[in-house]
């Protein structure tokens, strides 16, 4: 294997992570994505544990830092109001807030370039092992690796497993963001609903979770609306003030986990929520997917020291590893 050359479906968190650990490494890589652009998810998440050690890794560590803000406290609180813990922050350690639209542009910011509007129609494998793809442009390439990172609704998953293995977990999540300081996290936990406080540097983020039917549906110009209904009889002054406050870009969406027995097969590479979609509960699934391509870029940057066949059981190794991390974090 004299080059290797890559290709990265999704230019999302996972695959732009994917791209700048290969980059790092000297590896090209193609990356293409389905939409005309990156969107605008203005919600935040904590980057913590390995999502750290991987983002040191990249380097980019300082520049999150810069855009986000560092934990203070994390206190959970009943819908009454009633206080139950409150967790220094020594004993959860180190976490910063960030928005996740920040932690995109930081990431696409260290890669090369992205191929937008872009899909893949068909893959065939060579008899060398290659992987020969057509675009939906009809353009076509030969890559040895394709890196699915195309989210919880990846059309590759299905080569890899032969199933779609999306698994509902009973609870929907709305998600908001709003200008005004806002000095620490709270979490307001009951049996069937949670309200998450994320002080960011330009307002606040708030993930509202409630156990709802896989079949509720959840219209835009409705979202404020259903917000009062489910989450307004909480007895904290914060919770009206906010969902009162906001005026649109409400997100909504069920949240999912994937269970499926492999992330590889056949050149094909599953990372991120394409591979096992945990909880968006302070981004536990963006830290895992950080992780997940900073370890995949130091395997695969070993090609030239391997011959196929020990790169086939260290992709496969590889897998299998970071699937037993993931289920911990469904726990």
């Amino acid at each position: 294997m004299d080059q290797l050359n890559i290709l990265i479906t999704g230019a999302g968190i996972g695959g732009l992570s994917a791209a700048a650990a290969l980059e790092n490494k000297g590896i090209y890589c193609r990356i293409i994505e389905k939409t005309p652009g990156l969107g605008n998810r203005g919600y935040a998440m904590t980057i913590q544990g390995e999502g750290i050690a991987a983002l040191e890794t990249l380097g980019l560590l300082e520049k999150i830092k810069n855009r986000s803000v560092k934990r203070i406290i994390s206190s959970i609180i009943t819908p009454g109001g009633k206080t139950i813990t409150s967790i220094p922050p020594s004993s959860m350690g180190e976490g910063y807030t960030i928005p996740r639209d920040s932690l995109h542009r930081i990431l696409k910011n260290n890669v090369r370039s992205i191929d937008f509007g872009l899909s893949v129609s068909e893959i065939n494998r060579r008899p060398d092992g290659q992987l020969e793809v057509q675009f939906s442009d009809k353009s076509k390439e030969v890559f040895n690796y394709i890196i699915a990172a195309e989210g919880i609704n990846s059309v590759l998953r299905q080569r890899v497993s032969n199933k779609n293995g999306v698994v509902y977990s009973g609870f929907s999540v709305w998600n908001v963001r709003i200008p005004g300081y806002f000095p620490e996290i709270i979490e307001i936990w009951s049996r069937k609903k949670i309200a998450a406080f994320y002080p960011l540097k330009e307002g606040v983020s708030v993930s509202f979770f409630k156990k709802i039917s896989p079949a509720y549906q959840s219209p835009e110009k409705y979202r404020k609306r259903e917000l009062l209904r489910f989450f307004g009889d909480m007895k904290v002054d914060s919770v009206r003030y906010i969902i009162n406050t906001v005026t649109d870009n409400i997100f909504y969406s069920p949240v999912r986990s994937i269970r499926i027995p492999s992330w590889y097969k056949d050149g094909i590479i599953l990372i991120g929520d394409a591979a096992h979609g945990v909880s968006p509960l302070t981004g536990m699934g963006a830290n895992l997917a950080i992780a997940d391509s900073v370890a995949l870029a130091e395997i695969l940057s070993e090609y030239k020291e391997r011959t196929p066949g020990e790169m086939e059981n260290k992709i496969k190794n590889h897998s299998t590893e970071r699937k037993k991390e993931a289920e911990n974090a469904y726990k």
